[in-house]
């Protein structure tokens, strides 16, 4: 993944290359040589999205937008062309937050604009990554993979 290309740092980069945006989730797999790429799909569809919706809005905190966007690509009814699609046509609806919910909420109302069915999206993300943030710190303390 080209980071440049991108306009993500190397360490986002290989976080959401390894299916994480904690930095001390990567920091310990590299020094364990246990870091492995997991989710370089999920990446890539979040860097690109993140480049998108960059070049049309005016957002600041890159961190907490990629982990947002990282984050709703792990809820099972989320696409992402939609999403894009609905910050393309509302750019100004995507402002700056102070960190991964406060985007998860605006990128909520991007997603569920003018729809008549809302999605619960950033309630389902948030769940989601809790869970698999359990499970990290789990396999971590028991030395895993």
């Amino acid at each position: 993944m080209g980071a440049n290309r991108y306009e993500i740092t190397i360490g986002q980069a290989a976080g959401i290359l390894a299916g994480t945006t904690t930095s001390s989730n990567v920091r310990y797999a590299v020094e364990n040589g246990t870091y492995r790429i997991k989710t370089r799909d999920v990446a890539y569809s979040t860097a690109d999205l993140f480049r998108k919706a960059k070049s049309i809005s005016n957002v600041t905190n890159n961190s907490g937008l990629i982990n947002a966007i990282f984050a709703c690509h792990f809820v099972d009814y989320f696409d992402v062309n939609q999403l894009f699609d609905q910050i393309e046509k509302n750019p100004s609806m995507l402002i700056n937050c102070d960190g991964r919910d406060g985007f998860l909420e605006v990128l909520q109302e991007i997603y569920n604009h003018r729809k008549r069915v809302k999605m619960p999206l950033a309630f389902d993300a948030k769940q989601i990554i809790e869970k698999r943030s359990a499970t990290n710190k789990y396999r971590k303390q028991e030395g895993t993979k």
